[in-house]
């Protein structure tokens, strides 16, 4: 009976071992499915959003082309108008200019009209110098502008691209945090219940061997007892059985402990990898947001100075 009870006590903690090994590893199992599936899911977002932000940038860079050559034509068409316009309106001013001095200097004398014609002359040259000189002070003034302008559209799309990234990361984060926590709680709710059950049925085997070894060595004692009318050597073998009873319980929970703490290490690791590799998926997630929002800035900053070139 003993050698039955013991092999019905070890095929017991075998079937509890074996149980929590099959659902740690069928719990594992469907984590990694679960993982990979996601992570396949991110993979096809993450280069959807690649095409979409290449056809973007092209689409982009073919407008702000375009636009370009635009300004670059209707820029040399005005300065064109600019210069004929020019042209004429010193061509008019000098033959009006000449009829003028031809005028005076025949009414006032040869001498006169030298003399006019060369403060004629040193007043359309301080007029030129002054025109020059405002022309270039409005032209610096554009160009710091314009300068101005391009550091503002800059700051403004740097500004919204660190939010932004900052909020994607923040969600990445959050995300993350709780799906470990959820694999935590699975993870102790499963190391628990196997624990809880493992010590339950080694309490119940225990318990059943102590009271049939009680029960056969009080039978033993009794016969021995009536047979020699001996009460001392009755007493004494249910002491010793009851000695070797506890004994044996002892064991059965030790070894049940120890089946617990191996269970429960078991959880504890495949928690512990569960909250990395969601804490390195966590930082993957950031690092491609953040990338993506400061590929954007870039793309809206560029945006920004062609328009204003454009503008210009």
């Amino acid at each position: 009976e003993a050698a039955a009870a013991k092999l019905a006590e070890e095929e017991a903690a075998a079937a509890a071992a074996k149980l929590a090994k099959e659902e740690a590893a069928a719990a594992a199992a469907k984590l990694a499915e679960e993982e990979a599936q996601k992570k396949a899911e991110e993979e096809a977002a993450a280069k959807l959003a690649e095409e979409e932000a290449q056809k973007k940038a092209e689409e982009e860079a073919a407008a702000a082309k375009l636009a370009e050559e635009e300004a670059q034509k209707k820029a040399e068409e005005e300065a064109a108008a600019a210069a004929k316009l020019a042209e004429e309106e010193a061509e008019k001013k000098a033959e009006e200019e000449a009829a003028a001095a031809a005028k005076f200097a025949e009414e006032e004398a040869q001498k006169k009209a030298e003399e006019e014609a060369a403060a004629a002359a040193a007043k359309l040259a301080e007029e030129e110098a002054a025109a020059k000189l405002a022309e270039e002070e409005a032209q610096k003034k554009a160009e710091e502008e314009a300068a101005a302008a391009a550091k503002l559209a800059e700051e403004e799309a740097q500004k919204k691209a660190e939010e932004e990234a900052a909020a994607a990361a923040k969600l990445a984060e959050e995300e993350a945090q709780k799906k470990a926590e959820e694999e935590a709680a699975a993870a102790k709710l499963a190391e628990e219940e196997a624990a809880a059950a493992a010590a339950k049925l080694a309490e119940e085997e225990a318990q059943k061997k102590a009271e049939e070894e009680a029960a056969a060595a009080a039978k033993l004692a009794e016969e021995e007892a009536q047979k020699k009318a001996d009460a001392a050597a009755a007493k004494l073998a249910e002491e010793e059985a009851q000695k070797k009873a506890e004994e044996e319980a002892a064991a059965a929970a030790k070894l049940a402990e120890e089946e617990a703490e191996e269970a429960a290490a078991a959880a504890k690791l495949a928690e512990e990898e569960a909250e990395k590799k969601a804490e390195e998926e966590a930082a993957a997630a950031a690092k491609f947001a953040e990338e993506e929002a400061q590929k954007k800035a870039e793309e809206e900053a560029a945006a920004a100075a062609a328009k204003l070139a454009e503008e210009e």
